[in-house]
């Protein structure tokens, strides 16, 4: 079950530059968002052109999980938005507390969830197999498996739509418990609109960014012994 959102005017919210010298490499700006016992704390710096940020969500001062996020630059300005940087990142920031502080909330009550006692396993390739459903080519696919718990990804691209479709389907003791299906726009070059990324390393990032929170997820839906056919379960 989720959290439910806290009012965004209960949650202490700060942004500020810091003193680098434009060096590449070094942290630019830092954000922070404190509710209870959340805490999520964003660090934005430049490297080799490409923007990144590093959000790390702690529960009372323990580590949950940390997520990185990555956009490419033409110069000062975000490519996919044309944006400044300093006005993107503080606007990336203060985009979305509330979730923010729900994501941190929801993934801490996930650290209690079981983990299956095995290491997870995570593979990320190329398709082996032509597919092509609904006009969409499969480009890439990826599988997390630990103890009886199996979450395959699959990467769709439809060169004609502009769209890219990311499947994820949860299995478990092999029986299919339901899938989960999300869109993003490509642009004409080849590259995510959302994030500039080019379409492999978001797809490599999207599927390996928190494997065991992805097993967790997968095995709670397996434990809980309801029928979830095939609903379209969020995280």
């Amino acid at each position: 079950m989720e959290s439910a959102e806290p009012p965004s005017e209960e949650i202490d919210s700060e942004f500020e530059p810091l003193e680098t010298g434009g060096t590449t490499g070094r942290p630019l700006f830092r954000g922070t968002h404190h509710y209870d016992r959340a805490t999520v704390e964003r660090t934005y710096y430049v490297e080799d052109g490409v923007l990144n940020v590093e959000t790390a969500y702690l529960d009372g001062g323990t580590e949950v999980t940390t997520v990185t996020e990555s956009w490419l630059l033409d110069g000062d300005r975000l490519r996919h938005t044309g944006e400044p940087v300093a006005q993107f990142c503080r606007n990336h920031h203060f985009e979305a507390p509330a979730t923010d502080v729900r994501f941190c909330l929801d993934g801490a009550a996930e650290e209690s969830d079981p983990l299956p006692e095995t290491d997870v396993r995570s593979t990320f390739q190329p398709a082996t197999a032509v597919t092509v459903e609904e006009g969409a080519a499969l480009r890439y696919e990826g599988v997390h498996r630990a103890g009886g718990a199996r979450v395959k990804r699959s990467f769709f691209v439809n060169d004609t739509d502009s769209c890219l479709r990311v499947r994820t389907t949860y299995f478990w003791d092999e029986e299919r418990l339901g899938s989960l299906e999300q869109r993003r726009e490509l642009l004409e070059d080849g590259f995510v609109a959302a994030t500039g990324e080019p379409v492999e390393a978001f797809c490599r990032r999207t599927h390996l960014v928190d494997p065991e929170s992805d097993v967790r997820y997968c095995a709670r839906l397996g434990t809980a012994g309801a029928d979830t056919g095939d609903e379209r379960a969020g995280r």
